[in-house]
Order: C-alpha cells, then sequence, then structure tokens
C-alpha cells in the first residue's frame, strides 16, 4: 500500500505539472503545491515499519524524556543519533507523544526546505520561474523518499543544505551559516555541504562538454576496475583511519562495510547515466554549469566509493542537485517550446525514464510494501 500510494501521488503530480504554468492565481498555486506536500508528508510518515532502519528510530523516539537531562556535544551522539536531532524530539515530546505525527513534522520541513532552497539557486541562475510539480515529483521520486522514509536524519541534512546554499547565493548569509550548522548537528555527514557551497561559489567556471563525457567514460572504467577489488583494498587502507578519530560508530559502519565488498552497485551505473542524461538536456541553461560541476564531483566520489556499501550517502550530498537541474531542463524544454518537436518529446521521455528508474531504486532496496 505504501509504494502504491507514492505511485498514485507521482502520477497525480505529473499531470499537474502540465496545467501548472497556464494557473494564473498565485494563491492557488501555493495551496496546490502545500496540499500535495501535506499528501506526501502523510504517506511518508505512515510508513511501514518493515522499511529499515525504523524500528530503531522508533526506539529512539520511545526511549528519549521530554524532561530529561542530555547534555550536548556538537561532535557526538547519544542513543546512536546527532543531539540536533535528540532535542527535536525532546522539544517535539513536550507537545505530543505521536511518532506518526513527529514523522510528518520532520517530512514536512525536509521537503521544504528543499523546495525552498533549489528556488533560491535557480534565481541566482537566471531562472524566476519554477515547476514546482516537476521538482516535486524528481525530488519524492527517489531522493525524498529514500531519505525520507530510511534515513530522515540525513534527509533533512541534506534539505538544510540546500536551503543553506539557496541563502548564501541570495545573499543571506546568516541565515545560510545557521541553516548549515543546524544540519550539522542532524547529521555529521553535513560536513560535505561545505565542499558542496565551496565548488558553486568558487568553481563556478564552465567546463567543456567534452571534458564531463571524459569525466563519465573514466567513470565506467573506474567502476569496472573497483569490481575487481583493487580500490576496495585502497580504500581499507586509507578510509577508516580517517574516519575513526571522526567517529568510532562510523569507523566500525565503514569497515564493516569494505570487507568483502567487491560488488558492482546499481546505484552507481544510475549515477553515470543520469550524467549523460542532463548534459544533453541542459543547453538551454546557460548557467548550468554551476550546478554540473557539484554533480561531476559527486560522480567522482561515488566511483571511488563504489565498493562502499552505502557510499551514496556521502555522494548524494552532490548529485541531489541533478533533481534542481532536471526540473529546470523540463520546464525549458518541455512546457516553452513546440511540443511537436521531436527533440522536445525525446527530453521529456528522457526525463520519465528517470522518474521509473528513480522509483525502481527505491522499490529495489524496501520491496513492494
Amino acid at each position: 500500500m505504501f509504494c502504491t500510494e507514492l505511485i498514485i501521488i507521482e502520477i497525480v503530480l505529473f499531470l499537474y505539472a502540465h496545467i501548472y504554468p497556464n494557473i494564473k492565481e498565485n494563491i492557488g498555486k501555493k495551496a496546490l503545491n502545500i496540499l500535495f506536500l501535506i499528501l506526501y508528508s502523510v504517506i511518508i510518515a505512515n510508513r511501514p515499519i518493515k522499511i529499515p532502519d525504523q524500528e530503531s528510530y522508533k526506539w529512539v523516539f520511545d526511549i528519549i524524556n521530554p524532561y530529561g537531562k542530555y547534555g550536548f556535544d556538537p561532535l557526538g551522539e547519544l542513543f546512536s543519533v546527532e543531539y540536533g536531532y535528540l532535542y527535536f524530539i525532546k522539544i517535539f515530546k513536550h507537545f505530543s507523544n505521536n511518532i506518526i505525527f513527529f514523522y510528518f513534522i520532520l517530512s514536512f520541513f525536509t521537503v521544504l526546505f528543499f523546495v525552498v532552497g533549489a528556488k533560491l539557486i535557480l534565481s541566482d541562475l537566471g531562472i524566476n520561474f519554477v515547476n514546482i510539480p516537476i521538482l516535486l515529483l524528481l525530488y519524492i521520486s527517489y531522493y525524498g523518499t529514500y531519505y525520507g522514509a530510511i534515513a530522515c536524519r540525513q534527509a533533512l541534512e541534506i534539505s538544510l543544505g540546500v536551503f543553506s546554499l539557496g541563502c548564501i547565493v541570495s545573499k543571506r548569509y546568516k541565515t545560510g551559516i545557521l541553516s548549515l550548522l543546524l544540519g550539522f548537528t542532524f547529521h555529521r555527514f553535513a560536513i560535505l555541504l561545505i565542499i558542496v557551497i565551496f565548488i558553486y561559489l568558487f568553481f563556478n567556471k564552465s567546463v567543456s562538454r567534452k571534458a564531463y563525457y571524459i569525466t563519465i567514460f573514466l567513470a565506467i572504467v573506474l567502476l569496472a576496475i573497483s569490481s575487481t577489488g583493487i580500490l576496495n583494498n585502497l580504500l581499507m587502507k586509507y578510509i577508516p583511519r580517517f574516519i575513526a578519530p571522526f567517529s568510532g560508530s562510523y569507523y566500525g559502519y565503514f569497515r564493516a562495510n569494505l570487507e568483502g565488498s567487491t560488488h558492482l552497485a546499481l546505484v552507481n551505473v544510475y549515477v553515470c547515466i543520469v550524467g549523460i542524461i542532463v548534459l544533453q538536456l541542459s543547453t538551454s541553461v546557460p548557467k548550468m554549469y554551476k550546478l554540473m560541476n557539484i554533480y561531476f564531483a559527486g560522480i567522482i566520489i561515488s566511483i571511488i566509493l563504489n565498493t562502499l556499501k552505502g557510499s551514496a550517502r556521502i555522494y548524494d550530498h552532490f548529485t541531489v542537485f541533478s533533481i534542481i537541474m532536471l526540473s529546470t531542463c523540463y520546464y525549458t524544454n518541455g512546457l516553452t517550446t513546440d511540443n511537436r518537436s521531436v527533440t522536445v518529446r525525446l527530453n521529456n521521455i528522457l526525463i520519465i525514464f528517470i522518474l521509473i528508474i528513480n522509483n525502481f531504486l527505491f522499490i529495489n532496496v524496501v520491496g513492494w510494501l
């Protein structure tokens, strides 16, 4: 039922996206957008307990006392969660002990921060109209649901990172920095977002399309090599040493998932495929290279960490920006030009293909629930 509900809301969003530019009333648009956000958050809040990590999250929620004293350590954790998440639960439980309502609030703000951040980033790229339904659709079809339903702490952390970048490029520096720091208290991988922001602000020069294609070609070659175990041995030697001083729990996690892992991960292949498609669709947005550089940094990281199970939680901080690029490309190519054009139809088919693959990847992880 859970997966069925997700598919239904995605289909409705897809249909809504095609009439969205023709809706003249802004209030009506905002009301419908919020309605879809509420409906999606309700679905996520009622996710089955069979989804990975849900029993652990429920245990953490149940064990936290709203009147308990837990101290605070920005680099530490308690009950296997960071203190930002812990205190979010603590504050929430002063008002309600309903975990479904808690998940609803968490999901609502996670998606909201992502959408607002994406709009601010697109505004910086010179795009003032955003097809929100397509943006939502691309987000929830994989990243939003995978992280929102399985790794909800990291889902909020990534969204806060996107929002932080949006605030910084729109010169709301204090809000941007505070958002980034808040994200760090929910998940320490937020430190990766500093690299993302650095790339966007300082490595913002256009790279030739040839260089991008060479990167993808080398990535595919490295994928083949990594499946032999050569990269795995190097990672076993150096990565755990780097992580150990930062977090003992992550050290054990990485080492356990590295040992004996030489598989060719489907998600790594997916990242390369999306990279090719984004290159094909992004020609109509002159400044898209700012996001493209971030995405291709993610491709490089994904290949280096290919043999590490769960490494997507690292490089998705970079590849998540494909959502913003694709939603923009769909709008500019699919809704403002002649729909009889073969090129336009092909572009739309490619994005629909990505939506199908996104759902397949999520269902491949959780099964049909």
